[in-house]
């Protein structure tokens, strides 16, 4: 948990003061097979620092509000880019995936099927 914490602050001092940083993407990665624990301990991690910044008013009362939207924006986008990382690399070495990937090609192949079986092209026979 340490490192990804000092990850997640280490992305949001090097983003650019101007909010030019590296757009985060809106949603993290989604874990196909559902079992992946870091999607939860990153969600939990951004909404944790949404409750502290705005759910308690003395939490930082130095910042203006204005301040405290920044902050929040440029923590959000460095929690984000953090965990579209570290999900996206959990899930490479998912023992579910290769099963997964089995399922969609044989999706895709009975999808054309019925497509050209629509259209009325003649399906390849199988031997």
């Amino acid at each position: 948990m340490a490192p990804a914490l000092a990850r997640v602050r280490q992305e949001a001092v090097q983003a650019p003061v101007d909010g030019t940083a590296q757009a985060a993407p809106e949603e993290p990665v989604a874990c196909r097979c559902g079992l992946n624990p870091l999607v939860a301990f990153y969600l939990t991690g951004e909404c944790a620092t949404f409750d502290v910044l705005w759910g308690q008013a003395d939490a930082l009362p130095h910042l203006a509000p204005g301040e405290r939207e920044q902050l929040c924006r440029t923590l959000s986008q460095a929690w984000r880019r953090v965990a579209t990382d570290e999900i996206s690399l959990f899930c490479s070495l998912c023992q579910r995936r290769t099963v997964l990937e089995e399922q969609d090609k044989q999706r895709a192949a009975a999808a054309l099927q019925r497509a050209a079986h629509a259209n009325g092209v003649a399906r390849p026979c199988k031997v």
